[in-house]
């Protein structure tokens, strides 16, 4: 598999000083880590496409962009854990994720739809979390994330064009 550099955008990650707990805020990016709409259903949704892709170009995009979404993972958990709370795999309302959240598909095409159609729906709830938590630094982590997330829908617009 090629450098997964090509699945990220060329821009530092911004670094979060955390002042003080806040359950709520946690909770929020408790969503984005661990609930159907979240990182580690992307994550679980890209190891699946990669193991079934049947072609290396395509197993390569959903295994790269998949280690970008641990990279997101990993960045939301220690924020998570330095506003007080310990970053299980839940939701921000306390449902624990499992497999049914994945949106398995039905072929490698429907899975590449499924993918974009979950990277927009992980923009649109960063964006409602970056409305919701007053603290720029989390918002500037949020808004660095997005970037990547966009990257992921242009790439698996161009690689769905070839399916088609």
């Amino acid at each position: 598999m090629g450098h997964t550099s090509k699945y990220k955008v060329d821009k530092p990650y911004p670094t979060v000083e955390i002042e003080c707990f806040n359950p709520y805020y946690a909770s929020l990016l408790l969503d984005d880590y661990a609930s159907i709409d979240s990182e580690y259903t992307a994550i679980s949704q890209y190891v699946f496409g990669h193991i079934l892709a049947g072609n290396t170009e395509v197993a390569d995009t959903f295994l790269g962009i998949g280690i970008i979404e641990m990279t997101h993972l990993d960045m939301l958990a220690d924020v998570i854990l330095d506003l007080g709370v310990y970053p299980k795999f839940v939701g921000g309302n306390g449902k624990v994720w499992n497999s049914n959240f994945v949106p398995y598909g039905v072929s490698t095409q429907n899975r590449i739809q499924l993918a974009i159609k979950a990277e927009y729906g992980a923009i649109e709830q960063y964006r409602d979390h970056i409305c919701k938590i007053k603290d720029k630094e989390i918002d500037a982590l949020l808004e660095r994330i997005i970037l990547d997330e966009e990257l992921h829908i242009k790439i698996f617009k161009q690689l769905l064009e070839k399916f088609n």
